[in-house]
């Protein structure tokens, strides 16, 4: 199912603010860890020789998707496989748990084909071997997240967006980084199905907002 998804860059002011007033009538996601931010997230995205993804962005295509290995927290035990497609402004993202031979034959870059492999991953196979994608850049952020959960809303706010350069070994996170995003500013998103209930949209419109088509993965390929 395609998503609705709103991005909006904000002061860290209104985040704060905003914070606030959600926290008093949305939960906390389930995964969080820690009462500033629910985890740190840590994408591997994939792009091609000819940096197809990135221009994809740029341009404005409207349907275009890219793949992406994510993990939370720095935990190894748990990565997942990820293609976020994209139409206007509308997403949808398939994602998969990877084993520790799947992750190792996509890291290695062995695209033979398997055919108990899950679908996603027969994707993503056949995608690189069409294409021949390897791993571009690395982002890391900090994440808050709150859900509506009778409409499967989330609205979350992305903070200290971070990327490690050219340095694209995932298994490897010991490098230095380079913050992408502005001290003062946050990143807010808004993500539906259908409905965004009037009370979140009403409390959201109580802070100046500048929406804006904004990705952190061309972010961090400009600043390469």
């Amino acid at each position: 199912m395609y998503r609705h998804e709103l991005k909006y860059v904000i002061s860290r002011q209104d985040a704060d603010k905003l914070k606030s007033v959600l926290s008093l009538v949305l939960q906390r996601d389930a995964h969080s860890i820690h009462e500033e931010y629910s985890y740190l997230i840590t994408s591997l995205y994939f792009d091609t020789l000819d940096h197809d993804a990135f221009y994809e962005k740029m341009n404005g295509t409207r349907m275009r998707k890219k793949y992406r290995l994510r993990l939370y927290n720095h935990n190894y035990d748990r990565i997942l496989l990820e293609c976020k497609h994209k139409h206007e402004n509308m997403t949808y993202k398939q994602g998969l748990r990877l084993n520790q031979t799947q992750l190792i034959r996509i890291l290695s870059a062995d695209m033979s084909v398997d055919d108990d492999d899950p679908e996603l991953l027969s994707q993503f196979v056949l995608d690189h071997r069409l294409h021949y994608l390897k791993p571009s850049v690395i982002v890391e952020y900090d994440r808050l997240a709150f859900v509506y959960e009778p409409l499967d809303v989330r609205v979350t706010f992305d903070d200290h967006i971070a990327t490690y350069h050219y340095h694209t070994d995932l298994m490897d996170l010991s490098h230095n980084k380079a913050f992408i995003s502005e001290q003062d500013v946050v990143v807010l998103e808004v993500k539906f199905n259908t409905i965004l209930p009037d009370f979140i949209r009403d409390l959201i419109s109580t802070i100046p907002t500048n929406r804006q088509a904004i990705s952190k993965f061309t972010h961090s390929k400009i600043i390469q």
